[in-house]
């Protein structure tokens, strides 16, 4: 992808935003990765920084040599879903006070869509803002689109070589559980597709709302299932029996602007 002389900065170089930094820095953008933890993986200019705190946006400036960057990129995780808070909603608010021309994007969820009772849904689904995580989601979606130029990218499960934990515990218990209905569709996108389609959100300069998933819908069971069979165990796949959203998370409308993705597919 041909991305024209920009600053890029990413907030939040976990594997998502490392992944993203290693092939910008790869097409020679200047890339300055920053995250609240030291982290060692980075080929690219990083800073251990907390972007909820505004004193901490002079530094990020003097890193790019006293200019502001071009594109911001958020990947941080919001730990809502866990009962955290990483504060995302004052990293949005941060940006858009001290760099309002940048382009922001944000990856969000498709958690903050409600059930649909597995019907395939669009960027204009039922929103789970009544369910505290997805008010929550939603929220730090809102600050994010108060920019000038903003993208919600709303991903789908990320799946891929560094997101399977799962196979280490089916390694060595004879049961996992996952929670739901096993029969309910899984929408999902590969780490790799991911990172992909940020740079080309950057290059096209997207803006606007979009869902991000393979065109694919596997069940859980089916999805867990290839997992056991790729973990060479006899590990038997378990619902926990808990009422949880089925959708399918349909993606028209990024396929339409991007259709130079070539999808990863998983085999079930």
């Amino acid at each position: 992808m041909n991305i024209s002389p920009q600053n890029v900065l990413i907030i939040g170089c976990g594997r998502l935003g490392t992944t993203l930094g290693h092939r910008l820095a790869c097409a020679e953008t200047q890339v300055l990765g920053v995250r609240r933890r030291e982290s060692a993986s980075c080929i690219f200019p990083f800073m251990q920084a907390d972007a909820a705190d505004p004193a901490e946006y002079a530094r990020i400036e003097a890193a790019f040599a006293g200019q502001k960057p071009d594109v911001v990129v958020v990947t941080a995780t919001p730990g809502v879903r866990r009962g955290t808070d990483t504060h995302l909603v004052d990293v949005a608010d941060n940006i858009v006070q001290f760099f309002p021309e940048a382009h922001l994007i944000y990856t969000s969820s498709s958690y903050v869509y409600a059930d649909a009772e597995g019907a395939l849904i669009d960027e204009g689904g039922p929103l789970a803002s009544h369910d505290p995580a997805g008010h929550k989601l939603l929220d730090i979606e809102r600050h994010m689109l108060i920019a000038k130029k903003a993208t919600v990218l709303r991903v789908a499960a990320l799946v891929g070589p560094h997101r399977n934990f799962a196979i280490e515990r089916m390694r060595t218990e004879e049961t996992y559980t996952v929670r739901g209905s096993l029969s309910r569709p899984f929408s999902y996108c590969s780490e790799a597709n991911c990172a992909q389609l940020m740079e080309v959100v950057i290059a096209k300069q997207l803006c606007g709302i979009y869902n991000v998933a393979a065109p694919h819908y596997p069940s859980y069971h089916d999805y867990f299932a290839s997992l056991v069979r790729d973990a060479e165990t006899e590990c038997t796949i378990l619902s926990d029996g808990s009422v949880q959203p089925a959708r399918k998370v349909g993606a028209a409308k990024l396929y339409a602007e991007c259709p130079e993705i070539e999808w990863d597919l998983l085999s079930v």
